[in-house]
């Protein structure tokens, strides 16, 4: 690319550990009343020819790889090629491949995408922590952008959450590669981890819809159930429920695009690191010859393009292979040494502890453990951030003291329990799903159905002031029942729990004075918020009838998301069925249930049907 051309110039920041070299992507984020302005710079690297020495050695080593932020082995082996490319504050207006999209003010669709060469000008570099620190406390104009793109990024994986069926609290994730983790929002230090994290995984996934738009041949990264047709192309991607993502695979590359369940997206690539990943550096090459006018790919599609994503999954496999079995073996050698001496684990990772756990369980020696590791664990169980997966491992290898130490959580933050069954569903070995189901129209009863996999099915209902403490109980007493914890009265108030199981709530009954009465014709006067869904839900409670059976689906285009709900509703013998369609999932619910609603309301009136 010549000095001379006229490319549009990117303003943006970088985020990553400090010793980092290889930076690969910076970020701009500007909102305003009509949604959110996102920009993303990637390091160019077509200046690296294909079938070059240096290519050649990136094919051969797939991706950089680390030892926590240090570099063991890097892909590209030239410091002074990836120095010369990589976006660091030295560079100034270096090339890049630039992408901008637009999303509406709620983040739910993409309303622009360009992709274009284009230049960067640095405006600051932040490590994690520096980023938080930023967050925090700073006032200046990119103190606020950076506040901007954590709100946008935690919105962008909330809604993620949600599609899965998970609960949107801050500790639930799952990540690209199909892999459930604890990830903990309001942990400050994670601010600038989550805000790359969905800024690039947005990118990702709109610069693939792009490149099949376009008809560029890439490598797609695929995530779908073990026994699906490798071949087959998913042109709409159907949403199950996070409970049943331990049926699904390990996310793979492919030159078909198949779809990503984990991360609810159509069709999904890697773009946005090419000087650690070779995957990038091959869609990269294609995207820039493409922009350039060129319609002969340096990477060509079909059969050349399949037995280049075999060669890469076949490297990949061999080099995660040989990195696990060093790690475990490394792990196994601690892991010994912590159960036969006692030792401090004040420094130790979550992700360790966990090990030390399961290897005392497994070997029957839990009874035996240093005293530390307990404590240890309660220490960092007792807070607000508590470790999801810790508190998961605790109760699913845990002996009667350390169920006891998971409901003495509970008994603090019993927020807690709905995505500990949420994330027990997803990694253990008993439990297969988790459903709950409002008894009544006021959500204060909550009964929760957990199948385990042995074929038991274990039901709790539960009454609570409001929906969230009902499914609180009803989730720990169904823990407490799968699990078999020995509770003994003394126990539950000692722990601290008896108060969350016991305590009484008044409920008000049909004749109780104050109560409001409600109604059939009530019912079916218009919402005067729209709500017509509470009005149909409301009519079926007072009439006796089953509410409304509905089913929704959603289909990824290359720059919106369009949800299609159907409502089946039987009433006076009939079956009625209503459709809505629109680019968020309540818009097309209310339409649906506005038409059910109407035709309630005509037929009601038609036939006299009495209060």
């Amino acid at each position: 690319m010549s000095e001379d051309q006229n490319y549009p110039i990117y303003q943006c920041i970088t985020i990553d550990s400090a010793s980092s070299s290889d930076l690969d992507d910076a970020f701009s984020i500007r909102k305003n009343n009509e949604g959110w302005t996102v920009r993303c710079c990637i390091a160019d690297i077509s200046t690296i020819d294909v079938g070059s020495n240096l290519e050649r050695s990136a094919r051969q080593n797939v991706h950089t790889v680390y030892s926590g932020a240090n570099i063991l082995k890097p892909m590209i082996p030239d410091e002074s090629v990836v120095s010369r490319i990589s976006l660091t504050p030295r560079n100034t207006l270096i090339p890049v491949l630039g992408v901008t999209f637009k999303l509406n003010p709620n983040a739910e669709e993409c309303i622009d995408l360009k992709v274009e060469r284009a230049r960067l000008r640095h405006l600051g570099r932040y490590t994690q922590k520096g980023a938080a620190t930023a967050i925090k406390n700073g006032q200046s104009e990119l103190s606020v952008e950076l506040r901007d793109a954590l709100t946008l990024a935690i919105r962008l994986m909330r809604q993620r959450m949600a599609a899965l069926g998970l609960d949107s609290r801050n500790d639930v994730y799952i990540d690209e590669s199909g892999i459930f983790r604890d990830l903990k929002i309001s942990d400050p230090d994670t601010a600038g981890y989550i805000i790359v994290q969905e800024i690039m995984i947005a990118t990702n996934s709109l610069v693939a819809s792009w490149c099949l738009n376009k008809c560029i041949p890439i490598l797609f990264r695929n995530h779908i159930p073990k026994n699906y047709d490798d071949e087959a192309f998913i042109a709409e991607l159907k949403i199950i429920p996070a409970a049943r993502m331990h049926e699904m695979g390990k996310a793979f590359i492919s030159a078909t695009c198949q779809g990503h369940m984990a991360l609810q997206a159509p069709s999904y690539s890697w773009f946005t690191s090419p000087l650690r990943r070779y995957v990038d550096m091959v869609n990269q090459h294609n995207i820039m010859a493409y922009l350039d006018g060129h319609r002969h790919f340096p990477y060509p599609g079909g059969e050349d393009m399949r037995r280049l994503a075999e060669e890469i999954e076949s490297r990949l496999g061999a080099i995660n292979k040989k990195v696990s079995e060093g790690y475990k073996l490394r792990m196994q050698r601690f892991v010994a040494r912590s159960l036969k001496a006692g030792m401090d684990f004040s420094g130790v990772e979550d992700g360790v502890l966990i090990r030390v756990i399961k290897a005392a369980s497994t070997d029957g020696t839990l009874d035996q453990a240093p005293l530390g590791l307990m404590d240890e664990c309660r220490k960092r169980l007792l807070t607000r951030n508590t470790s999801l997966s810790l508190l998961s491992t605790a109760i699913e290898y845990g002996n009667r003291d350390w169920h006891h130490l998971v409901l003495e959580i509970l008994a603090r933050f019993p927020e807690h329990a709905v995505s500990l069954l949420s994330a027990l569903a997803m990694s253990s070995e008993l439990i297969a799903s988790v459903e709950f189901r409002s008894t009544d129209m006021t959500n204060l009863t909550q009964e929760l159905v957990v199948r385990t996999k042995s074929g038991l099915t274990v039901s709790k209902i539960a009454t609570g002031s409001n929906k969230a403490l009902a499914k609180q109980r009803s989730a720990i007493l169904a823990l407490i029942e799968i699990y078999q914890v020995e509770l003994s009265e003394s126990d539950q108030e000692e722990i601290g729990i008896n108060k969350i199981l016991t305590d009484p709530v008044s409920k008000a009954s049909d004749n109780e004075p104050g109560q409001k009465e409600i109604s059939i014709n009530a019912c079916l006067e218009d919402p005067s918020n729209g709500n017509y869904k509470g009005k149909v839900l409301e009519y079926c409670v007072k009439a006796k009838i089953a509410p409304p059976h509905v089913s929704s689906t959603m289909e990824q285009l290359a720059t919106s998301t369009r949800h299609y709900v159907t409502a089946e509703f039987v009433f006076l013998g009939c079956v009625i069925i209503a459709k809505g369609e629109a680019s968020k999932l309540r818009d097309a619910e209310r339409q649906a249930f506005k038409e059910i609603f109407l035709k309630i309301k005509s037929a009601t009136l038609k036939q006299n049907i009495p209060a």
